[in-house]
């Protein structure tokens, strides 16, 4: 994630897998996977 940031890329974190303060800097937190669709457009 950090590389991604750090290239300017979005990323987006999967919180249901994986704590959100271990996402610290991703573009967006999603707990469930059809919150990710809306999160991309």
């Amino acid at each position: 994630m950090r590389a991604a940031v750090a290239a300017g890329m979005d990323v987006y974190g999967f919180t249901a897998m994986t704590p959100a303060s271990k996402l610290a800097g991703a573009t967006g937190l999603f707990a469930d996977m059809g919150e990710l669709a809306d999160l991309l457009r």
